[in-house]
């Protein structure tokens, strides 16, 4: 059987990004194809030409002026930005099996394209998906969030009845056909402290979240709460459940980071690829230095080649 078709982008050139992809891609050559997008002279400066051989390049192209180590800068967001697109374009044309994103800077992306969310609302916009949810994995086990790079301040207008059943339907599926689990267990997380008490503490776990697990119960899927956000989690990683649905960014990254920093993978739900990426950033302050650990963009290509189809 022919093995996968792995596109991985380098993400910002100033970063960590080119580093931790070709040590992971060197650690798992024998599991799939790798098609490195971005531009091959940034890996070589990695590394030097001689150890490149054997790998498999697709420049972008041409950014005026040079990119800066460390740094954010406008050149470093374009060569960011033109190997996220081309990696997009690749995998919707169904060219290769799964994309896999190394960390960018948002920041540096703005300064040529204004409008820039990051890369999961790009990847959306661009595949025209309408139904889609960020979700984190470890093993078997996934948190997946209802809102995401909102202020925390918009975040109780922003949340919504059928947002939660959505990410929630998302999420099973993705349990069911990919990680095969037959009948996913399901934990939604309350907004407020201690999920509201009884409103006591806040209304929208009366108004908005018990609506939606009322809803999803009604579609046969195995689901409690909305549990208090505190506590959750230790049942989570105890196993209780096989999936945390997070009202909003902190709440289910700050337990997922803390306990998978290193290993954590995102996945994009509801693409019509598959997408992976490490969970974690830019880390410029690391970049250059050959100290970066890839065990995240390791178990970001490692998640993708086993979601994969072979082509």
């Amino acid at each position: 059987m022919k093995k996968p078709l792995i596109a991985v982008t380098m993400g910002d050139p100033g970063g960590i990004g080119p580093e931790i992809v070709l040590k992971a891609v060197r650690a798992l050559r024998g599991r799939a194809r790798f098609l490195l997008i971005g531009k091959k002279k940034i890996f070589e400066k990695i590394s030097g030409p001689a150890k490149l051989n054997g790998l498999t390049f697709l420049d972008v192209p041409h950014v005026s002026g040079k990119f800066h180590p460390r740094k954010i800068s406008k050149q470093n967001g374009k060569l960011a930005y033109l190997s996220l697109r081309k990696g997009a374009e690749l995998a919707q044309k169904g060219i290769v099996s799964a994309l896999v994103t190394a960390p960018l800077s948002k920041a540096a992306v703005r300064l040529s394209h204004k409008k820039f969310e990051d890369q999961t609302e790009f990847l959306r916009s661009f595949t025209g998906t309408k139904r889609y949810a960020m979700s984190f994995i470890k093993g078997r086990s996934c948190v997946t969030l209802v809102t995401t790079h909102i202020p925390i301040k918009n975040i109780a207008a922003r949340l919504k009845r059928k947002d939660i059943v959505e990410k929630a339907l998302l999420t099973v599926e993705f349990l069911k056909k990919a990680q095969k689990i037959r009948r996913p267990r399901l934990a939604v997380l309350g907004l407020n402290p201690h999920a509201g008490e009884g409103g006591f503490l806040g209304r929208e776990e009366e108004i908005i979240i018990k609506p939606a697990i009322r809803d999803l119960k009604k579609r046969g899927i195995r689901v409690v709460g909305p549990l208090p956000a505190d506590s959750a989690f230790y049942l989570w990683k105890k196993g209780k459940f096989d999936a945390a649905i997070a009202m909003y960014h902190d709440q289910g990254l700050a337990p997922f980071k803390m306990l998978y920093f290193h290993d954590g993978v995102h996945i994009t739900l509801g693409l019509p690829f598959i997408r992976t990426s490490p969970d974690h950033g830019t880390a410029f302050d690391l970049a250059y230095r050959g100290k970066a650990n890839a065990n995240a963009m390791r178990e970001a290509l490692l998640a993708a080649i086993r979601f994969a189809s072979p082509r």
